[in-house]
């Protein structure tokens, strides 16, 4: 079999809080900031929900735009954040509009993305390599990159004005959130874009941006499911796939899956 793309662990006698010093101080630069807090599959009935990073955010004066700083923990091979797609297979993962972050990015042989860079899932296939020339129109700008010494933390952070062409960004609703990570994933070391990976973090989070800690005080708004809808999953993050084992990707969601 083939070996799993990697990459170097966070060096932990460097790293100390650096994770934590960095998301405080995003955190207290910025209006508001919530956590991304993993909850495990819905069959991991004895997890403990842990908090893998988080998005900080400041919006325009006139609400039209939001700049974002999307934060996680540790080593990371890709990580995302985007509007859920109400309906989507996969809890509405398939079909979302999402913006990516792959580090090794400009070391992918015939790649030719910025580390930092919008995508749309595709509404059939999750696999990386079915979508990951797809152009959803977002009004993304400013976007930049920050990997800490030691893999202690990548930092995104990037202008918003819009989820894709189709989904414009309104600050007051409540936006439903999709978040994934993949600590171990490397897209540069896989000439097929799967970024197989098996140690991946995901979940939903409704997010109002314009109350500092994202409260939303009326469920509905963009990515929300219409009433009496049932979404696709069910283990609180986006559905439990783990991909097609026959065509070789053992990994979910964004990075790898169907």
């Amino acid at each position: 079999a083939t070996a799993f793309p990697s990459i170097a662990p966070a060096d932990e006698e460097v790293c100390d809080d650096a994770y934590e010093t960095a998301a405080a101080a995003a955190a207290e630069t910025r209006q508001g900031v919530v956590d991304l807090v993993y909850e495990g599959r819905a069959w991991e009935h004895w997890f403990v929900p842990e908090t893998v990073g988080q998005l900080a955010w400041t919006l325009s004066a006139d609400q039209s735009e939001v700049s974002i700083s999307h934060t996680v923990e540790g080593r990371v091979g890709w990580m995302a954040v985007g509007l859920r797609n109400p309906g989507g297979k996969k809890n509405g993962m398939n079909g979302a509009p999402v913006v990516m972050t792959i580090p090794d990015a400009d070391e992918a042989d015939g790649f030719g993305r910025p580390a930092v860079d919008a995508y749309r899932i595709s509404e059939t296939d999750s696999s990386f390599r079915h979508w990951w020339n797809s152009d959803p129109g977002t009004d993304l700008s400013d976007a930049e990159l920050f990997v800490a010494e030691g893999n202690c933390y990548a930092e995104a952070t990037f202008t918003l004005g819009s989820w894709a062409s189709s989904e414009p960004f309104d600050a007051s609703a409540c936006n439903h959130l999709i978040w994934a990570v993949s600590t171990d994933s490397s897209i540069a070391s896989d000439d097929m874009f799967m970024a197989r990976g098996m140690h991946e973090t995901r979940g939903i989070i409704p997010v109002n941006f314009t109350d500092p800690a994202g409260r939303c005080f009326d469920l509905d708004g963009p990515g929300a499911d219409p009433p009496g809808a049932d979404g696709d999953g069910g283990d609180g993050g986006h559905g439990d796939e783990h991909g097609d084992h026959a065509d070789g990707d053992h990994g979910g969601d964004h990075g790898s899956g169907d």
